[in-house]
C-alpha cells in the first residue's frame, strides 16, 4: 500500500506516518512527485485543510491521478472547522473512504500569541484514538463517505479567495535581523525559497507556513500578522524529522 501526503506543519505527516507504520505502507510526499501518476492496489492520501478546502498542490495531484486502486482513502487533518472540504475531494476523485482528524491549529498568521499545551495534548490524545479507528477501517476496506455539499458551496468563495491570495504571498514574507541565513527555510515542500546572501520567496507558495513555523531563530514574519505570535511545530515530528524536513 502507498500513502501520499502533503504537510506544512507536520500534522498531516504525523498522521500519515502513524497509518503507514501500522499498515506497512510506503510514504510518499506529494511535493516530490513529477508528472502524472497511476495508482494501483490499495492507496491513501493525507492532507491538511486550508480555508475549508485542500491545498492547491493536493488539488493538482488529484487531478493528475489515474486511480486504478482496489481501495482508496482520503484523510483530512484540520485545526478548526473543515466545512464542505470532502465535497471538493469527492468531486476530484471518487475515494472509497474518507475521514477527518482534528489536530492542534498551526496557522501562525491567525493564531493567538500563546498556546494552551494542555489543550493541545488533549487534542493529540483524541487524534490518536481517531487514528486507531481509521486504521481499523482501512485494514478491512470499510467504505465511508462525507459530503456536506451545502457547506462546500457556502464557503467556496472564502476558499477560492484564499488560494488566490497564497499565489501572491511572496510579497508579504520578510526576514528580520535575527536571520543568520541557515537555510532551514529551504525545506519548503514546493521549493519556493532560495537562500543566498538573503532569503527569497518565489511564486509557488502553498500557504503552509513551514518556513515561519520551523525557522529555528523565528526570524521570518508575514507582514505584521505573525509578529509576537507563537510558532507551531508538531512536537512528535520535531523530535524525529526524518522524512519531513
Amino acid at each position: 500500500m502507498k500513502i501520499y501526503y502533503f504537510s506544512g506543519s507536520g500534522n498531516s505527516y504525523d498522521i500519515a506516518r502513524q497509518i503507514a507504520k501500522k499498515t506497512k505502507a510506503e510514504l510518499i510526499d506529494i511535493a516530490s512527485i513529477k508528472g502524472d501518476i497511476k495508482v494501483e492496489g490499495k492507496v491513501g492520501v493525507v492532507s491538511p485543510c486550508y480555508a475549508f478546502g485542500i491545498p492547491n498542490i493536493v488539488v493538482n495531484f488529484l487531478k493528475k491521478l489515474e486511480n486504478k486502486s482496489s481501495f482508496s482513502f482520503f484523510i483530512l487533518t484540520y485545526g478548526g472547522y473543515y466545512g464542505g472540504t470532502f465535497k471538493q475531494v469527492n468531486k476530484l476523485l471518487d475515494f472509497d473512504y474518507n475521514n477527518a482528524i482534528k489536530m492542534p491549529g498551526s496557522d501562525s498568521v491567525f493564531m493567538r500569541k500563546s498556546v494552551n499545551i494542555e489543550k493541545n495534548n488533549k487534542i493529540f490524545k483524541e487524534a490518536d484514538k481517531k487514528t486507531v479507528e481509521i486504521i481499523k477501517d482501512i485494514k478491512v476496506n470499510r467504505k465511508k463517505k462525507i459530503f456536506r455539499s451545502f457547506e462546500y458551496y457556502l464557503l467556496l468563495p472564502i476558499y477560492l479567495l484564499s488560494i488566490w491570495y497564497f499565489k501572491g504571498a511572496k510579497r508579504g514574507f520578510r526576514t528580520t535581523d535575527k536571520c543568520v541565513l541557515c537555510g532551514v527555510c529551504e525545506s519548503c515542500p514546493v521549493d519556493n525559497i532560495t537562500v543566498t546572501d538573503r532569503v527569497v520567496w518565489g511564486n509557488k507558495c502553498e500557504g503552509c507556513l513551514r518556513c515561519i513555523n520551523y525557522c529555528p531563530f523565528e526570524a521570518i514574519e508575514y507582514k505584521k500578522s505573525t509578529i509576537g505570535k507563537i510558532r507551531y511545530r508538531n512536537p512528535r515530528v520535531e523530535k524525529s524529522r526524518e522524512g519531513f524536513l
